[in-house]
């Protein structure tokens, strides 16, 4: 079948559609599902595959749709053929913005990249907010991530069509910078990153399109999966807020901040460490002493409270303990701590940058662009590095951290924040300090951590809150029942009800492409909890499966699965009947089994930041003293609080304006007022605490 599948897709590139379709034609007639599998997974269909060429792909799937009938194709076949068409019919206004972008990048190539770069890290140092109520073609419209990804194409186009060399560095546009005419590059970049995001949608995630007029609406298969990924993120989000007030009080009390050791240096001695440069062209240079006493900053192995802060996420995303974390090693000798070092350098240089370059953004516009992105040689950043670190793990980190021409791997600057000219390097700081270094080399090495431990940190978690209400649970549980072998993460009886659970540890994804893999991590749970419950099932399987577990206990009332999402991701999905459940929420839910609002406000005085807890309600959703197996069944076997969730969440479409065609995805967001009346609803006031008032806040389901 794949045979058949990559054959077409080398008749796509040499131009014979005919010769592609029959090839397709033949593996729909073998196993049509199949086909769709790995039609979805090639890509062999989508025009990004091809540099945005139409035509190719186009003629294949229209071929395919005529002889839909003849070879008798399944329904959801057509159904995914017919959105790959309306898609590609719209890309052919994404191919004339493709063109045009790469003839403007390779017609000013002298000067494109580092406008580029300096510009993108420049919305860093803004922080820049999007919001996607605002049109697309204003770049108010998009955050400072998805322009980060507008950056990283652009840069794959410059290395795919020009490559990347030292000269690049010399000159960037500070004019068009200051115009605007990078504001337009962006927002077309953009677009096409929302064709590519459509085109994985309907590759991977089996959404369809919908013709209206001159729209083509990208809509899920179903609301829930939409809303499961959007809750997801949402979750995610929120989840981090505990760490950004904990900063702000932690600066307050007087814990060591890099950012405030950096404020403070620049307000007594910035005379000291800023110089206008007139040669070779005018520019602000940033200077420091070459002291040990100074270098002490960044090689003193205790924490900041940006790193304790840090540390904290990744030991709890990670599910390990610090001595785990500290003993574990990238390849080249990285160490987390030597990770933080570095990063810890690059933060201070941001940030005494910003101090300096931000009040003149609006007066010295192409001074400060100019001024904000430093090529360094290879051997002195290696020097900068041995500030922090041994020559080893400098060269190390620089070798994950940075992309050179022709690079393997795909670019992006969020995750090789360092541009590699072949001599010297070209660093966005603001992007440097600010993205997650963990994350980058785990995705970058495809290592991590949890991998290296002996017990799996998730299962751990979630056996130890379940044998708080129950002696009868299981780990790592693997047997062979009616000739059939299987292994169970975490099984649990409580009370009438046979708790089986399945967890799944990827990476918080980012974009879509690795969306994709979480949604593979997901949909393999929910095969392997099918292959239980189909054994369990069977005459007597169940009763012997308690016997081999030394559990006497009859037939359970109901056998409940659950997949657990450790990153968070899918939280209210069911994937065969099974529902996913994230993690944190549900050991909460075990645990404590409440669900907490909490509405802040930050403030400024003369001791800086400050932050206020205005307003703040709880509920607790047992509604007894104590956890019953009722409940966990109804939390996770009814959707409890996952019912309530979708219900409290309302449509938000996102249109992207091409030409005269128009793209527009259908999601879906969180209305925290309907939540707080659902729970008000379904809480009664006497498992409630104070009332909560309609003003945006924070709610926090985990523990």
């Amino acid at each position: 079948m794949l045979p058949l599948v990559e054959r077409a897709g080398t008749e796509i590139m040499r131009g014979n559609s005919a010769v592609a379709s029959n090839y397709i034609g033949l593996a729909t007639v073998v196993d049509a599902t199949k086909a769709r599998k790995y039609l979805g997974s090639s890509g062999i269909l989508r025009a990004s595959k091809y540099n945005f060429g139409i035509k190719g792909p186009l003629d294949v799937v229209e071929r395919l749709l005529q002889k839909a009938a003849p070879l008798s194709m399944p329904c959801s076949f057509v159904n995914y053929l017919t959105s790959v068409m309306l898609l590609l019919k719209a890309g052919k206004e994404v191919a004339k913005l493709n063109r045009s972008l790469e003839g403007f990048l390779v017609r000013n190539q002298n000067t494109a990249l580092k406008s580029v770069v300096a510009f993108v890290d420049s919305l860093f140092m803004m922080d820049h907010e999007g919001h996607p109520s605002i049109s697309s073609d204003d770049l108010a419209g998009y955050s400072k991530e998805e322009l980060a990804e507008a950056a990283s194409y652009m840069l794959h186009v410059i290395d795919r069509c020009i490559g990347i060399r030292d000269d690049q560095f010399n000159y960037m546009s500070e004019t068009g910078i200051s115009r605007g005419l990078y504001s337009k590059l962006f927002v077309k970049a953009a677009k096409i990153r929302a064709y590519c995001e459509a085109e994985i949608l309907l590759d991977g995630f089996h959404y369809e399109c919908e013709r209206h007029g001159r729209t083509v609406r990208i809509v899920p298969p179903s609301p829930e999966l939409e809303k499961s990924i959007r809750l997801g993120y949402a979750m995610s989000e929120q989840a981090g807020q505990p760490s950004i007030i904990a900063r702000i009080r932690a600066m307050r009390e007087g814990e060591v901040s890099i950012l405030s050791v950096a404020d403070s240096i620049y307000e007594r001695f910035a005379d000291d460490v800023v110089v206008l440069k007139r040669e070779p062209i005018s520019r602000y240079a940033f200077g420091f002493p070459d002291a040990p006493q100074f270098h002490g900053l960044f090689n003193h192995d205790g924490f900041t409270i940006e790193e304790r802060l840090y540390l904290h996420e990744v030991l709890s995303t990670e599910l390990v303990t610090w001595d785990e974390l500290k003993e574990f090693q990238f390849e080249g000798g990285v160490t987390f701590e030597g990770m933080l070092k570095v990063q810890r350098l690059f933060r201070f240089l941001a940030r005494i940058a910003s101090n300096h370059l931000l009040p003149r953004l609006e007066t010295e516009s192409e001074l400060v662009y100019r001024s904000l992105v430093p090529v360094f040689a290879k051997h002195k950043l290696q020097e900068l590095l041995g500030w922090c670190v041994g020559k080893d793990e400098a060269d190390a980190i620089l070798r994950v951290m940075s992309f050179a021409t022709r690079s393997s791997g795909i670019v992006d600057i969020q995750y090789r924040s360092i541009v590699d000219g072949g001599n010297y390097y070209l660093i966005p700081m603001h992007i440097a300090g600010s993205t997650n270094w963990y994350r980058n080399f785990a995705h970058t090495e495809r290592r991590r951590v949890v991998e290296n431990v002996e017990e799996d940190g998730a299962i751990k978690e979630l056996a130890r809150c379940l044998r708080v209400v129950s002696p009868m649970v299981q780990i790592e549980y693997e047997t062979t029942l009616g000739g059939k072998r299987f292994e169970i993460d975490v099984i649990c009886r409580f009370g009438e009800f046979l708790f089986i659970f399945e967890c799944k540890h990827s990476l918080l994804p980012c974009n879509v492409f690795e969306l994709r893999t979480s949604y593979k991590h997901m949909e393999t749970g929910a095969s392997q909890l099918s292959k239980i419950t189909s054994i369990l099932s069977e005459n007597k399987m169940e009763l012997e499966l308690y016997r081999r577990l030394g559990w006497k206990v009859g037939r359970a009332k109901e056998i409940v699965t659950c997949i657990v999402s450790c990153n968070g991701m899918f939280p209210g999905l069911r994937l065969n009947g099974h529902p996913v459940r994230r993690l944190r929420e549900l050991t909460n839910m075990v645990e404590t089994g409440y669900v907490r609002f909490i509405q802040t406000s930050v403030s400024q005085d003369e001791k800086g930041l400050d932050v206020a807890t205005n307003d703040a309600a709880e509920y607790h959703l047992w509604r007894s003293p104590d956890l019953r197996p009722e409940f966990l069944h109804e939390y996770i076997g009814q959707d409890l609080l996952q019912g309530l969730m979708f219900d409290s969440m309302v449509e938000l479409d996102r249109s992207f304006a091409l030409d005269r065609w128009q793209l527009e995805f259908r999601s879906y967001a969180l209305d925290l007022n309907k939540v707080l009346e659902a729970l008000n609803k379904q809480v009664s006031a006497e498992y409630r605490g104070a009332s909560a008032s309609e003003q945006k806040g924070e709610l926090a389901f985990d523990s």
